[in-house]
C-alpha cells in the first residue's frame, strides 16, 4: 500500500512538474508573445508618428505653395491689368501713327506740288536775272555815256541827259524786266563805284563769292561823283538789297522802308541822306540777323529816288 502511494505520489510529482512546466513554457511564451507584439506596435506607432510628421511637413509644403500660387495668380491678375493698359496705349500710338502718316502722305502731296511751282519759279528767275543782267549791261553804257557828258561839262558845255531809271518792282519783291520811264532832269552826281565786303569776325573779307551767318555782316561801299567836281549838295542814298527769289531784304526795325520811284512803291534795305562836295564815299552796314540764301544776289543803289548803280554777288 505504501508502495502504491509512494508510486502515486511520484506519478502526481511528475504530472505537477509537467504541469507547471507546460505553464511555464505557456507564460514564457506569452511573455515572449507580449513582448513581440509590443515592438511591433511601438514600431507601428513609430513608423505612424514619421509619417504624420512627415505629412505635417507636406501639408506646410502644400499650404506654402498655395500662397504661392496665390501670389502668383495676383501677379498674373497684375500683368494682365499691365498688359490691357500697353495694348491700350499701344492701340492710341498707333492712331496718332496712323494719323501722322496721312499727314505725311498730305505734306508729301504738298511738297509735290511745290517742286512743281519752284520749277516753274525758277525758269522766271532765270528770265529776270538774263533782264537784271540786260539792265546793268544798259546801266553801265549809261555811266560810260554820263561819263562822256560829264568831260563836255567840265569843258564848259552843260549837258542833259536820262536819269537811271528804277527797276520796275511791285511790292512782291519781283524784279522785272522793263525801265520806268522818267522825264529827262540834269544830272550832277553819279555812283562812281560800289563795293560789297562782309564782316565775319570782326574782320572784313571781300570777295565774289561769300559763305556767311546769321551773324555776319555786310558792309556796302559807295563812291559817289559830281559832275562838275565843284557841285555841292544834298542826297538821298538809299540801298536795295534783293536776294534770290526776287524778295527784297526789308527791315523797318533796321533801317529799311518804302521807295517811291515813278507810280509805285518798292520796298530797300537801308536809306540815308548825305552831304557831298565833289565826291562822297559813303558806307552802310547791314545785319540780316537771319540765314542768308545761297545764291546771286542783288544790290541796287538809288540817287534821290533814281536807279544810279547796281552790282551783284554770291552768297556760298
Amino acid at each position: 500500500m505504501s508502495t502504491n502511494e509512494n508510486s502515486t505520489k511520484s506519478d502526481l510529482k511528475k504530472l505537477f512538474f509537467i504541469a507547471f512546466l507546460s505553464i511555464s513554457i505557456a507564460l514564457a511564451y506569452f511573455i515572449y508573445s507580449g513582448v513581440e507584439k509590443n515592438s511591433i506596435i511601438m514600431s507601428q506607432r513609430n513608423r505612424i508618428l514619421q509619417d504624420s510628421l512627415l505629412i505635417v511637413k507636406k501639408s506646410s509644403e502644400i499650404e506654402k505653395l498655395k500662397a504661392d500660387l496665390l501670389a502668383l495668380q495676383l501677379e498674373n491678375e497684375v500683368m494682365k491689368d499691365s498688359v490691357k493698359q500697353e495694348s491700350n496705349r499701344f492701340a492710341l500710338v498707333l492712331g496718332e501713327l496712323k494719323s501722322k502718316e496721312t499727314e505725311l502722305e498730305y505734306i508729301f502731296d504738298e511738297i509735290q506740288k511745290q517742286k512743281a511751282t519752284r520749277k516753274l519759279k525758277e525758269k522766271e528767275y532765270a528770265r529776270n536775272e538774263a533782264n537784271v543782267k540786260y539792265l546793268i549791261k544798259e546801266l553801265v553804257k549809261f555811266e560810260e555815256a554820263i561819263s562822256k557828258k560829264a568831260e563836255e561839262a567840265e569843258e564848259g558845255v552843260e549837258f542833259e541827259a536820262n536819269a537811271a531809271s528804277g527797276l520796275d518792282s511791285e511790292n512782291t519783291d519781283e524784279v522785272s524786266d522793263a525801265f520806268s520811264k522818267t522825264a529827262p532832269v540834269k544830272t550832277t552826281l553819279k555812283v562812281r563805284e560800289i563795293n560789297i565786303v562782309a564782316i565775319v569776325n570782326g574782320k572784313e573779307i571781300k570777295a565774289d563769292a561769300i559763305s556767311l551767318k546769321p551773324k555776319d555782316k555786310l558792309k556796302f561801299r559807295i563812291v559817289l561823283a559830281a559832275f562838275p567836281e565843284s557841285s555841292k549838295g544834298r542826297v538821298e542814298v538809299t540801298v536795295r538789297l534783293v536776294e534770290p527769289g526776287g524778295k527784297t531784304l526789308y527791315n523797318p526795325f533796321e533801317g529799311g522802308g518804302m521807295l517811291k520811284v515813278g507810280e509805285k512803291e518798292i520796298p530797300y534795305t537801308v536809306n540815308k541822306d548825305f552831304e557831298y562836295s565833289g565826291s562822297k564815299n559813303i558806307n552802310f552796314v547791314f545785319e540780316k540777323g537771319s540765314e542768308y540764301k545761297p545764291g546771286k544776289h542783288l544790290m541796287q543803289v538809288y540817287l534821290d529816288g533814281k536807279l544810279s548803280g547796281a552790282t551783284s554777288f554770291q552768297v556760298i
